[in-house]
């Protein structure tokens, strides 16, 4: 269903979601390969950070590094500049590590 501008509820047709699909499809690939590229960057640190300095868990850390992006993202001006794309980027890949840990975990 979409609203059209008059306020009416229309139904959307299946070719609509199924190109919004592919979108979601398309980014989601896209964030698999980044954190898996960066996982391998930074050798694993989210999920297995060292503890020289920090003795959190590894969700406990996940949730100071989204804390840290959030305070980024609102100190930026108002608009989306390359950099506030990036750093909304990286939220979404902090909030999948997350909840990839909070799983690993439950497990």
């Amino acid at each position: 269903m979409k609203r059209e501008e008059d306020g009416r509820v229309v139904p959307v047709s299946k070719e609509e979601v199924g190109r919004w699909n592919e979108r979601i499809w398309k980014m989601c690939n896209k964030l698999a390969e980044v954190l898996s590229e960066k996982n391998i960057r930074y050798n694993n640190s989210v999920f297995s950070p060292l503890g020289i300095f920090s003795t959190l868990t590894p969700l406990e850390g996940a949730k100071i590094r989204l804390d840290d992006k959030l305070k980024r993202i609102i100190a930026m001006t108002a608009g989306m500049s390359d950099d506030k794309e990036d750093a909304v980027f990286d939220l979404m890949g902090y909030l999948v590590c997350y909840h990839v840990i909070k799983d690993a975990e439950e497990k």
